[in-house]
């Protein structure tokens, strides 16, 4: 950790690997998505690096990190779970076809998507 504090890039590259995979699979359970858990490893590796001078000597990194990293992950879902949502407006939702509007049986040339006749609505 001495060489890291000291600035040594190639330390904390150690670091960085050796906690990595842990770091992505916590990450993951915690958020769901990958893209989430990645953009989340970075970020608590960062945090870590930023906030060396919280870290006590003599004092494993992994827990330390860990902590942050979690810390981090808990946030970030409860944020996405405070967010605000919208119901789809009904102008928006696809119709449902008309029970006289079912597939032909007619196979396209594609393999075994059917063709749908034309259906004439009510509105025109």
């Amino acid at each position: 950790m001495e060489r890291v504090r000291r600035g040594e890039q190639a330390a904390f590259a150690v670091l960085v690997e050796h906690h990595l995979k842990q770091a992505f699979a916590i990450a993951y359970r915690l958020l769901g998505h990958r893209e989430d858990a990645e953009d989340l490893v970075q970020d608590a590796f960062l945090l870590a690096l930023r906030g060396l001078d919280g870290f006590e000597p003599g004092r494993a990194f992994g827990p330390w990190f860990f902590r942050i990293l979690v810390n981090r992950g808990l946030n970030r879902r409860r944020d996405r779970a405070r967010q605000r949502t919208e119901p789809i407006p009904s102008s928006w939702r696809r119709r449902r076809p008309r029970p006289h509007c079912r597939p032909s049986g007619r196979s396209s040339a594609r393999g075994s998507r059917r063709r749908w006749p034309r259906c004439r609505s009510a509105s025109g």
